[in-house]
């Protein structure tokens, strides 16, 4: 018994190891993943996951990134809100520091020509785009010859093995040494040829004489035997002779039968010669020989008739048995090239369509080189001094946009904190900057404690330039919402763990449409929640992903407002209303008008503890903690 059958396939471990454990039924998770991969997210996706060391981080990424996986690959084939051609790319920033865009970007590239053949022909489509249009021109051309050469060399040898198909009983009988009917007729050779010359065939080669009959009674098929038969009774040399004399003892026999009916009438005539004549009639009547005569007669045509019919038989017989042998030869060949012809024809179907994709290539490569472009969607001018692998995630972007029913590419760096904290923070920002295209998603992973500094000397240039890198947060406190599960889980206990519903990709928790009452309370937030474009799509964003979490949307919506004004005194005005018990904020117009707006929405059912939990639920959602802005 070996060691894992001994401690059994599914047994715990004696150490748990420190790296993602995914949290499948974490609801936030559920809703980043459904962001991630809905049709209608309008691109770039930007999201933060943050948190001190150790609060799950990675196992939240992960988590997200999994489900959007399983969204995705539902929503296949299917009508859906979710984009179904959906790629992840996991990078760690210990890999990516030293050259962000270039490590992202070959990342992106393996992770495509890993992810199968449409995935691989989008980042060909790309790498194409930035190529020379001469060259790329001159290279799809001569792709298109290699195709096309190797088309009509299929072709060829289709055609040759219907060809072999349709004559191959020909080809056993002749021209295949090995066959069945070749290894009789080469194990019988003595007896075949003894018994094609008696019957008259002197060719040279009795084998190629034997198979030739053998051909000819397969061509007549399963009723070939008694054609056969009735002609080698007349057909070949000998038989005729046979049935002549045969015909003739028949005559003699009629001729004695006559004699003996009209005996009266000659042997009187007989006697009258004397007495030769006398002792012939005597001897032919009184003594029987008359009658003895027609039964020899008769019974030498039997046996010269059934000579005959032997001699067809034993002629027939081994051009029976050839053609046995050929047709069970023929039926297991039939079989190996219908395979052949089967493969060979799916081959040939497989390169015109390849061949296909390649003449369509070449006639676009031979256009944008006489227009002198660098491809659709991807003008070489318009990357300017741009690296070549920040070129390449513009052509990829270019090349994701001409995909049919959408697509978004989705990269996930984690693993900032264990690199330096000035180093991370340029790493974000050069990933947030390389990945702002239309169909990029970037979800991070970091402890914004860390990053924070790296973002400016003053809260409040460090919550612009947060708010600048990423549009939607989460921040994870480091407690464990179910922790006596993971805790059995990881000793091995009989809880069962959370187990997350299957993905539903016929519909999406992000697209409850709003209430009147939920826009008129949102327009009435809005001059709280801030004066610039930015803020108040932010503001939006946000709360369409927190009403989703909570019943309490109203007091949600309020706190939301708050934390994305940006202006201490409003946090500071209500944390002491909050603090004191109150849900009124004295003293500022505007917050006592949003804050009315919110207990009308709610039924005047605003109470402490409501938008206490509501301002938690902010803050996570904003990302930002205590001192981080």
């Amino acid at each position: 018994m070996n060691e894992k059958s001994a401690l059994g396939a599914n047994a715990p471990p004696v150490f748990a190891a420190d790296r993602p454990t995914p949290a499948p039924a974490d609801r936030m998770a559920a809703l980043f993943a459904e962001l991630v991969a809905h049709g209608r997210a309008q691109g770039p996706i930007t999201l933060a996951v943050t948190g001190p060391a150790g609060a799950g981080k990675s196992s939240f990424l992960e988590s997200v990134l999994a489900r959007a996986e399983a969204i995705a690959a539902a929503a296949a084939g299917k009508t859906s809100p979710f984009l179904s051609r959906l790629l992840v790319t996991r990078i760690e920033a210990a890999d990516a520091a030293a050259d962000p865009v270039g490590a992202i970007a070959a990342a992106s590239e393996r992770a495509m020509r890993r992810a199968g053949a449409d995935w691989s022909k989008t980042a060909a489509e790309a790498a194409a785009s930035l190529a020379d249009p001469q060259v790329a021109a001159r290279e799809a051309g001569e792709a298109f010859d290699a195709i096309r050469r190797r088309l009509d060399e299929e072709t060829r040898s289709l055609e040759e093995a219907q060809g072999r198909r349709a004559r191959l009983a020909d080809l056993l009988l002749y021209e295949t040494a090995g066959s069945k009917v070749d290894s009789y007729a080469r194990g019988h050779r003595s007896r075949l040829e003894a018994g094609l010359k008696r019957f008259g065939f002197t060719e040279a080669d009795a084998t190629v004489a034997y198979k030739n009959l053998v051909g000819e009674v397969a061509e007549q098929g399963g009723a070939a035997a008694a054609p056969m038969l009735l002609r080698s009774l007349w057909a070949f040399r000998g038989q005729k002779r046979l049935i002549v004399l045969a015909l003739l003892f028949a005559l003699f026999w009629l001729g004695l039968g006559l004699a003996q009916e009209t005996h009266s009438a000659w042997s009187p005539w007989l006697r009258d010669q004397g007495q030769a004549g006398a002792a012939a009639v005597e001897a032919l009547l009184s003594r029987g020989w008359l009658a003895i005569l027609q039964k020899a007669a008769i019974a030498a045509a039997g046996l010269v008739l059934a000579l005959n019919v032997w001699r067809a038989w034993r002629f027939t017989t081994p051009l029976l048995r050839g053609a046995r042998l050929l047709k069970a030869d023929v039926a297991e060949r039939a079989a190996e090239l219908d395979g052949q012809i089967e493969a060979r024809s799916s081959r040939l179907a497989a390169l015109r369509r390849e061949a296909e994709t390649a003449r369509a290539r070449a006639d676009e490569a031979a256009r944008r080189a006489a227009e002198g472009g660098a491809g659709p969607g991807a003008d070489a001018s318009a990357f300017g001094p741009l690296q070549p692998a920040q070129a390449y995630l513009a052509a990829l972007d270019a090349a994701l946009a001409r995909q049919r029913g959408g697509a978004r590419l989705v990269v996930a760096l984690d693993g900032l904190d264990r690199i330096d904290p000035a180093a991370a923070a340029r790493l974000v920002e050069a990933a947030q900057r390389a990945l702002s295209a239309p169909h990029w998603a970037l979800i991070a992973a970091f402890d914004l404690t860390r990053l924070a500094p790296e973002f400016g000397a003053a809260p409040a240039a460090r919550r612009a330039q947060f708010e600048r890198l990423f549009q939607l947060g989460w921040r994870l406190d480091g407690d464990v919402a179910d922790a006596s599960r993971l805790l059995g889980e990881w000793l091995g206990a009989t809880v069962a763990p959370g187990a997350a519903p299957p993905p539903d990709a016929g519909r999406s928790l992000l697209d409850e449409p709003l209430s009147a009452t939920e826009t008129d309370l949102l327009a009435r937030l809005a001059p709280l929640a801030g004066a610039t474009a930015r803020g108040l799509k932010r503001f939006a964003n946000l709360y369409r992903v927190a009403r989703m979490a909570t019943p309490d949307r109203a007091a949600v919506a309020l706190m939301l407002a708050v934390e994305t004004s940006g202006r201490d005194d409003d946090v500071i005005g209500i944390a002491r209303a909050l603090a004191a018990g109150q849900t009124e904020s004295p003293g500022d117009p505007r917050l006592v008008e949003a804050v009315r707006a919110a207990r009308q929405a709610a039924g005047d059912d605003l109470g402490v503890a409501r938008l206490m939990a509501a301002r938690r639920l902010a803050r996570r959602l904003s990302a930002l903690g205590a001192g981080e802005a």
